[in-house]
């Protein structure tokens, strides 16, 4: 039985991915949790949760992420039970564009069901996070217009709430989100010149109001030239997905850096 994810099934979830590594801002489960633009859903066998996935809503376009299945469960078509249902949620919601981030074994599943490879997303870690000198002024610049000329797509409730821990800083027509989170940092969206160096400058702003005890992230869309940017200013490169989409897509590869968050949302 597929259910609307209740408060019990996130209690499994967080446990599972714990089990399985996952890195899951706390910024990103509460929007998740609170609902408008985010839904989940649950799996359950009986009154046992045994799998959740969420998706992300936009204007014309849709995210899908989170997908996990409880290990006793898995090989009975599970993940595809739940992943097919939140396809026809969000269809019938009115996404005409699917988006997701895929693992190897995950990519299959997906490409099965006509969501094709459109990108590599990297991660890329600094630890510690930045150089904590703090001072990191709000720009007096809002990313929803860019973001929407980018993506093709409006995409503002979600940066709303990424926004309300963060600092939009620009340099040039660099332009990046420093969403400060207790668990975690991440830069994002992120938005680059056709100067390098504007880049660079604004990275190294991030990076220097950044916080030491919290790592900082970037989930960065490749190839985009701006990889040795990351590894010069201490970065590394923990591992990459494959970015996927089933639908048209209006996207201007040549400005879009870095995902807004780590991978369920966009």
């Amino acid at each position: 039985m597929i259910v609307t994810a209740a408060a019990k099934d996130w209690r499994v979830f967080m446990s599972l991915a714990q089990q399985e590594g996952w890195r899951v801002p706390q910024n990103e489960l509460s929007l998740h949790r609170l609902g408008g633009c985010s839904r989940a859903w649950a799996l359950r066998d009986d009154d046992t949760s045994i799998g959740l996935i969420t998706g992300v809503r936009h204007r014309h376009s849709a995210w899908i992420g989170n997908l996990i299945i409880a290990p006793t469960a898995r090989g009975r078509g599970c993940g595809a039970q739940l992943f097919d249902h939140s396809v026809q949620e969000l269809r019938a919601a009115g996404a005409t564009t699917l988006w997701l981030t895929a693992s190897a074994q995950g990519a299959p599943l997906y490409a099965k069901r006509g969501f094709q490879p459109v990108a590599e997303v990297q991660r890329w870690v600094r630890r510690p996070g930045g150089r904590g000198a703090g001072g990191l002024l709000d720009a007096g610049v809002h990313g929803s217009h860019s973001d929407a000329a980018i993506w093709g797509d409006d995409r503002r409730p979600l940066l709303r709430h990424l926004e309300s821990g963060g600092n939009w800083q620009q340099q040039g027509n660099s332009l990046a989100l420093l969403q400060r989170g207790s668990d975690l940092q991440i830069i994002g969206p992120w938005y680059g010149s056709t100067r390098l160096q504007d880049d660079a400058e604004l990275l190294d702003r991030l990076i220097t109001a950044a916080a030491p005890q919290q790592e900082l992230i970037v989930d960065l869309l490749s190839p985009c030239e701006r990889e040795g940017l990351l590894g010069a200013a201490g970065f590394t490169n923990t591992g990459s997905t494959a970015l996927m989409v089933a639908g048209p897509t209006e996207v201007d590869w040549r400005r879009l850096l870095a995902l807004a968050t780590l991978g369920s949302c966009g």
